[in-house]
């Protein structure tokens, strides 16, 4: 008997001492837990796929500032107005507000709608600024809030708009690896961040004027929108027309702007990019010329460029892109019409 209690002894001082060791472990993940659950989690990130038009890519937006508490709400009623207040996915909104007197007692205003911030401009008394319906967007009912801030303190008014179904086609590549090497993240990337810094600063007042031109004559390949796959995976959306023609086609200005890149790209090739003011490019890829320099001020009609097939591209084609407010707009609602603010 007293043999095997002293056996039984050290089995006991090793399961003590096993239990003890497990006490920091344990201690470990009950603190770990209750750092999880008072942590704030992330907003989840933007989609991973890759366009092919990364080179035509828009800026990244911050999302919709927060007025500051600390200023007054004064008593003033804003006129908010959308133009047209019923869109589709890639439809172009004009977002007008009217003030109470001459330019009203403020110094910014801002919309935030579907997610994104859009700072306004001056406009005949009142503010205006030119927003984009991403081709993903799903229908339903959405607030646009404007807020004015001046030294006396904010105004707001929220209005409401109606996004409707649209359904995009498939567009279907088999491309060769080498082809396919264009589109590596880290080269789209990189062209991401040039467009970023070229579509920085827009003008503040309109430069367009008059009807857009079609920028080249062409026969349609790839239209808005489209679903893109290349090589069975899907890659994207189509962000904006293919025309095709034959290399050396003249490539025009779509109307008046100034011309913030002209330069090769990695996806787009070499590509032409014109701010025509309030937040509104146009953007000419696949060049096999480029004609234009930065800074340049053109007409509606000027030659910046000629048709080619450089970067990610099957032949010779332009690929034609419309931006309203960093988001890519069909580009047919420009072609041959007129753009008013009033």
């Amino acid at each position: 008997m007293v043999a095997r209690n002293a056996r039984s002894r050290p089995r006991r001082r090793r399961a003590r001492s096993r239990w003890w060791a497990a006490v920091p472990a344990v201690l470990v993940a009950w603190l770990l837990l209750a750092w999880l659950a008072t942590a704030e989690v992330p907003p989840a990130g933007p989609e991973t796929g890759v366009p092919p038009e990364a080179g035509s890519l828009p800026a990244a937006q911050p999302p919709p500032a927060e007025p500051d508490s600390r200023q007054p709400t004064l008593d003033v009623a804003l006129s908010v107005r959308l133009d047209p207040p019923v869109l589709q996915p890639g439809d172009l909104l004009v977002i007008k507000v009217g003030l109470p007197g001459p330019g009203g007692p403020f110094e910014s205003l801002r919309a935030g709608l579907l997610g994104r911030s859009l700072e306004l401009s001056p406009h005949r008394g009142g503010w205006v600024g030119l927003a984009g319906v991403d081709y993903r967007t799903p229908p339903g009912r959405y607030p646009v809030t404007v807020t004015a801030a001046g030294p006396a303190g904010l105004a707001g008014a929220t209005e409401v708009l109606v996004v409707e179904p649209k359904a995009f086609a498939e567009s279907r590549l088999t491309v060769t690896a080498e082809q396919t090497a264009l589109l590596a993240e880290d080269l789209v990337l990189r062209d991401r961040d040039r467009v970023a810094r070229a579509r920085a600063r827009s003008h503040a007042a309109p430069l367009w004027k008059g009807s857009f031109l079609l920028p080249v004559e062409g026969r349609l390949t790839t239209d808005f929108g489209h679903i893109r796959f290349v090589n069975g995976r899907e890659r994207g959306r189509h962000s904006g027309v293919d025309l095709a023609a034959p290399t050396g086609t003249p490539v025009r200005a779509t109307n008046h702007g100034e011309v913030v890149l002209a330069e090769a790209l990695h996806v787009t090739g070499l590509t032409v990019i014109i701010d025509h003011g309030l937040g509104l490019y146009s953007s000419y890829g696949h060049l096999s010329a480029i004609d234009v320099a930065p800074g340049q001020r053109v007409s509606a009609g000027d030659r910046i460029g000629a048709v080619g097939s450089t970067g990610f591209s099957m032949g010779p084609h332009l690929h034609w892109s419309m931006i309203a407010g960093g988001v890519f707009v069909n580009p047919w609602r420009f072609a041959g019409a007129s753009l008013e603010l009033d």
